[in-house]
C-alpha cells in the first residue's frame, strides 16, 4: 500500500535532484568560461608575470584541496610541482619559530664599572681575577 507521504518524499527527491543537476550545469558553465578567459589571457601575454605573495599563498592553499591528477588537468599558470612547493613553504613558515636570544643577558656597562670601582677601592674584599662579566 502506497501512502500519500511516499509520493511527497519521491517528489521532493526528484526536485532536489533537478536542482542539483541545474546547479552543477551552471557551475560547469562558469568554470568553462573562466578557463577560456584564462587561456585567452595566457595567449595574449607571452610571459606570465611573477605572482604576488598573496596570490601564490591563495593558489597553494586551494591547490592542496585538489588531488594531483585533477590539479594537473586544471593548472594553467604554474605547474603542480610549483603549487606543491608553495604549500610546503607555507607549512614550513608556520612551524618555524624565530630564534630567540638564548642564555643570560649581558651585564649593563654601568654595573660593570661600579663593580670594578668597588673591587679597586676594597682590595681585600674581592679579587679582580674572580670577577667574570658577560
Amino acid at each position: 500500500m502506497i501512502t500519500h507521504d511516499s509520493y511527497d518524499r519521491d517528489d521532493l527527491a526528484i526536485l532536489l535532484l533537478g536542482v542539483g543537476a541545474w546547479m552543477n550545469r551552471e557551475l560547469t558553465t562558469m568554470v568553462e568560461f573562466l578557463d577560456a578567459q584564462l587561456q585567452a589571457l595566457i595567449a595574449a601575454i607571452p610571459k606570465i608575470p611573477r605572482l604576488a605573495a598573496d596570490h601564490r599563498r591563495r593558489l597553494a592553499i586551494l591547490a592542496k584541496r585538489i588531488d594531483a591528477v585533477r590539479l594537473a588537468a586544471c593548472a594553467r599558470i604554474v605547474t603542480v610541482e610549483t603549487l606543491r612547493r608553495w604549500y610546503r613553504t607555507l607549512v614550513a613558515r608556520k612551524w618555524t619559530y624565530p630564534k630567540t636570544g638564548a642564555g643570560r643577558p649581558t651585564t649593563p656597562a654601568e654595573t660593570v664599572a661600579m663593580i670594578l670601582t668597588m673591587a679597586r677601592d676594597n682590595p681585600g674584599c674581592i679579587e679582580l681575577k674572580d670577577i667574570r662579566m658577560n
